[in-house]
């Protein structure tokens, strides 16, 4: 009875080892899926984060690009206005001459050869050869227009610098090298508003490349108003900086530009051809 109660231990014993180690075998693979799963979870999540982070790269990317974009748009704006055509066999002319009514007004006559007038609104793409005026009133731009006949109103009485420039589509200037491509007039208007009058005055004269005098400079306070008068002994334009006023001078014929001083700072007056500085306007 003793050897059969043994044997039955015995074979008890052998069937808890053996259930032992089949459990043993069947959780090593359970443990290993389970790592590979990690792994993989784990490799997913990397794979993830690295597409994240390249699809983010990709996003700085264009974001870059498109900044460029703007940068180098921004670039051509400051400092690209003008289509240079002095390599053009025919390129834009452009003539105007003013004719007073007697009642504040003028009537520009204004005629163009080599180039095509186009409404300047809405703005279109460049197209070589074509494109619309600006018209420039004492310096200040006042009308984009694709008619040659202008009739300009509310004019204070006194002498005007009338100047028309030709321009492409997207408001480029046409240049020949540096040189705009324009056409500048004189006109003396009368019965209209009462002529302007300036709280302070500044004259100068060029010659052979020279200011007489020396750069001339005049303090003012923000409000008040000057009147520059120039001559040069050779066609050129004045340009006052910040203002972005610009007067077209003929070579020995004096010509005045109003600046009402509205912007406080220290501004540079120079000749655009000549390149060189001759008065300073100090705003405070």
């Amino acid at each position: 009875m003793k050897e059969r109660y043994f044997v039955v231990a015995a074979l008890l014993l052998v069937a808890l080892s053996a259930a032992a180690c089949s459990t043993k075998n069947t959780l090593l693979p359970l443990d290993a899926s389970t790592t590979t799963a990690m792994d993989q979870n784990t490799m997913d999540q990397n794979t993830m984060d690295q597409g994240t982070m390249d699809q983010g790269t990709m996003d700085q990317g264009t974001m870059d690009h498109e900044d460029m974009v703007v940068e180098e748009n921004s670039h051509d704006h400051d400092h690209g206005e003008m289509v240079d055509v002095s390599g053009v066999a025919n390129p834009p002319e452009v003539s105007v001459t003013a004719t007073p009514d007697g009642t504040g007004g003028a009537t520009l006559d204004i005629a163009t050869s080599n180039f095509t007038l186009v409404p300047a609104n809405p703005p279109s793409d460049h197209q070589p050869g074509e494109g619309h005026l600006h018209i420039y009133v004492d310096g200040v731009s006042i009308a984009m227009v694709h008619e040659t006949t202008v009739h300009l109103g509310d004019l204070s009485d006194g002498h005007h610098n009338i100047r028309v420039t030709v321009s492409t589509n997207d408001h480029r200037d046409y240049t020949l090298g540096e040189t705009v491509i324009a056409a500048s007039t004189e006109v003396m208007t009368t019965g209209g508003t009462a002529a302007q009058e300036a709280d302070h005055t500044l004259a100068l004269e060029v010659m052979d490349g020279m200011v007489m005098g020396g750069i001339q400079r005049l303090a003012v306070s923000v409000g008040e108003v000057v009147a520059i008068t120039a001559t040069s002994d050779t066609d050129d334009s004045l340009h006052i900086h910040a203002y972005d006023l610009t007067l077209e001078l003929k070579a020995g014929q004096p010509s005045t530009l109003f600046v009402e001083a509205s912007i406080p700072g220290v501004f540079e007056g120079e000749l655009h051809h000549a390149g060189f500085q001759v008065l300073s306007l100090e705003v405070s």
